[in-house]
């Protein structure tokens, strides 16, 4: 029984490699995770500092409930005789009575593209 030297350190040097690989691994995921916890502190922090500031205040307006943004709101023309004055009204799709933008109702339902 001979053994051959090359091939024992070979396989010594692979289970050496093997074992640093996964070393390195689990400390690239160790650093991962740390730095999205420092990430989350972050921006925790920001927004506390936001809101501390009053940058978050009323960055979403509730919407007035008139006409004007509702989505049964329809919009048509009045032409003039000559041609050149013209004149919008408008009517409600729900109730089909003409209404001005200031009116409102209980059946409102707003409207993001209005």
């Amino acid at each position: 029984m001979i053994v051959k030297k090359t091939g024992l350190k070979m396989l010594d040097f692979l289970i050496i490699l093997l074992i640093a690989f996964i070393v390195l691994l689990i400390v690239q995921i160790i650093a991962l995770l740390r730095i999205r916890h420092f990430i989350n502190y972050l921006r925790n922090a920001m927004m506390h500092i936001g809101y501390q500031v009053g940058y978050y205040k009323n960055k979403h307006p509730v919407p007035v409930q008139t006409c004007q943004f509702c989505k049964y709101r329809l919009t048509y023309i009045k032409a003039g005789l000559s041609g050149t004055e013209q004149d919008f009204y408008y009517s409600c799709k729900l109730t089909r009575k003409q209404v001005s933008l200031t009116d409102s109702c209980s059946k409102f339902v707003y409207d993001p593209e209005a």
